[in-house]
């Protein structure tokens, strides 16, 4: 066996962790925008959805 293969183990564990934050920081976070409503005259207009929250919007809307 080698000497450090616990140590190394640790420290593959580590990078990858850190890795994986920068990553769902990076690309996770930015998917996710606050719905921004405007109601002049009780018209609600959306602004600025994502993909998901427009599939996730219409289908309130279908049920």
């Amino acid at each position: 066996m080698k000497k450090y293969n616990l140590f190394d183990n640790f420290i593959c564990l580590l990078m990858g962790a850190i890795i994986g934050i920068f990553l769902y920081i990076n690309f996770f976070q930015n998917e996710i925008k606050q719905i921004e409503i405007e109601t002049p005259s009780n018209n609600i207009k959306y602004i600025d959805l994502t993909v998901s929250q427009k599939l996730d919007l219409i289908k309130k809307i279908k049920k």
